[in-house]
């Protein structure tokens, strides 16, 4: 067996990423500022899927607000569904939430990625078996109401007792 060792060990995930990145397509809000975002999601530290998400109007609202100094914007609640709707960009929940199998809604990490770019994760460990999951949210602290961003995937994503579900958001405003 062959091992790679050294600085490009990692070269084909760092592609594959490169690739994704220049792909995603930003959304480009009235005033001309461009939202762009997208999530990656992992179960057991294996790579389920990234892509692209949809920042809501109500998201798109909250960084107006934010940079009015009308509300107080924290993005640091993540939220797990199983949705049936899709994400719209006129969501203001996300339809599905979990709220058992410790699976609840959960204040992330967020990660400074450099000007302008930030990130936010929380890895849950599941209990219970044949916990379908398949779309992510992000809220502000206040969390009702405040749904900034979702992603759907598919084929949903089953977890069982003891799984671990990793779910990282990258945003960033140009």
């Amino acid at each position: 067996m062959k091992t790679k060792i050294g600085l490009f060990a990692g070269a084909p995930l760092l592609v594959l990423t490169a690739i994704f990145l220049l792909s995603v397509t930003p959304q480009i809000s009235r005033d001309g500022i461009r939202y762009t975002g997208y999530v990656c999601i992992y179960k057991n530290g294996e790579l389920i899927t990234c892509k692209h998400n949809i920042i809501t109007n109500r998201g798109k609202d909250l960084i107006k607000m934010d940079m009015m100094g009308t509300a107080n914007v924290t993005l640091n609640k993540i939220a797990l569904a199983n949705n049936t709707a899709g994400i719209q960009p006129s969501d203001t929940e996300l339809q599905g939430i979990w709220t058992t199998c410790n699976l609840s809604m959960a204040t992330g990490t967020l990660t400074d990625e450099g000007t302008g770019n930030w990130s936010i994760s929380y890895e849950w460990t599941s209990t219970c078996d044949n916990a379908k999951v398949n779309a992510v949210g992000v809220y502000n602290e206040t969390s009702a109401n405040n749904l900034f961003a979702g992603a759907t995937w598919s084929p949903e994503t089953v977890l069982n007792n003891g799984d671990k579900l990793r779910v990282t958001y990258y945003l960033w405003v140009e």
